[in-house]
């Protein structure tokens, strides 16, 4: 035999070989992966959030709409503001508290910083200082559209503003009138918000234009233009730092928006946008973690510091429309959120971050 006719059957049988084991593995069944204990450890993934925002408490009030909605510094009590009153109810329960009478529709409605007071903006007769206590009236301030309020942070006055444009300071105590802030051919005061420390008073107009008044003077320090086409300072709120002023209500070309200012030099910090949806209210959580706005088509929630858009809640009714939000604010905790909403509802949030 050749060494040739040897070397070609040697090939051949270990080509017959090969195929016979690649068979095999191809049918063996795949064996379990054995890990290996190592002493690096072990990288945990966060399991994804699908209930961040869950519902808490709807308390159905009737079919007169709510036009505003504060909760107390304690967290225990929500209020909202209707025609002819504002109700309290327990934020445990959802149960009613008390009933506060007004001459007609609370337009806006503040707890005092220590939750004795709650004022309220009327549409006539002035705004109204009430006991939270017993619901008795303890001041009436001023007359006519004095609709705006918005408590001092160290309670010792408190601010409203009209339909002429004019602001107003009070003595809480003696519920007299101490000052008073006007710019010539102002338009209506829509919003008025203290900074935390209290010494600048933001009023935002109809006209979409926002004035920063120094509370110690009565000084003008700046004026916030609205952006193009037609605006309105529906809602105000400083962040809790005081570097921020979010004004909702403004607009940008055909978009709205929440535009956030630098309170420092009056520069556009960032613009938060809400496609077509005219927001109407705007608020800080209590810890600067969350911005809220109330608009047409639900609440848009924000994380405060990079601006990322967290949550768009919607509140359908019977027909499963969309119900108009007029108002929203914070608890204390800045995990409770409540709402006022056009079909008179109140609805209450908690929020997990």
């Amino acid at each position: 035999m050749s060494v040739a006719r040897l070397s070609r059957g040697l090939l051949s049988c270990l080509l017959l070989v090969s195929l016979v084991i690649l068979v095999a593995c191809q049918s063996a069944p795949e064996e379990e992966a054995t890990l290996v204990p190592t002493d690096e450890p072990t990288e945990q993934v966060e399991p994804v959030d699908t209930e961040r925002v869950t519902e808490q408490l709807r308390i159905q009030s009737g079919p007169e709409r709510l036009q505003s909605v504060a909760i107390s510094p304690e967290g225990d009590l929500v209020a909202a503001g209707l025609i002819h009153e504002v109700r309290l109810w327990s934020l445990r329960d959802g149960s009613l508290v008390d009933t506060i009478e007004h001459r007609n529709v609370a337009e806006d409605i503040a707890f005092s910083p220590d939750g004795t007071l709650l004022a309220a903006g009327v549409t006539t007769g002035g705004a109204q200082l009430s006991s939270v206590a017993d619901a008795a009236e303890v001041a009436r301030l001023g007359s006519g559209y004095n609709n705006r309020v918005a408590f001092a942070p160290d309670g010792q006055t408190v601010a409203t503003g009209n339909r002429q444009g004019i602001v107003y300071i009070w003595d809480v105590d003696s519920g007299e009138q101490i000052d008073e802030w006007a710019i010539p051919d102002a338009d209506n005061v829509t919003a008025l918000a203290y900074s935390p420390d209290g010494s600048l008073l933001a009023a935002g107009h109809w006209d979409g234009y926002v004035y920063l008044w120094r509370t110690g003077n009565g000084t003008l320090v700046d004026t916030l233009e609205p952006g193009s086409g037609y605006c309105r300072a529906d809602g105000l709120a400083f962040s809790p730092d005081g570097n921020y002023l979010a004004v909702a209500g403004a607009q940008r070309e055909f978009d709205r928006i929440v535009r956030l200012w630098n309170v420092a030099d009056g520069t556009t910090h960032q613009e938060l946008d809400m496609a077509r949806a005219p927001s109407n209210a705007v608020a800080y959580s209590p810890g600067g973690g969350l911005l809220a706005a109330s608009a047409t088509d639900g609440i848009w929630l924000w994380d405060a510091i990079d601006g990322s858009l967290l949550e768009t809640l919607q509140v359908l009714d019977d027909e499963g429309e969309v119900v108009w939000t007029y108002d929203v604010a914070f608890a204390p905790d800045s995990q409770t959120m409540a709402a006022a909403m056009r079909n008179g509802d109140l609805v209450v949030w908690s929020i997990q971050r």
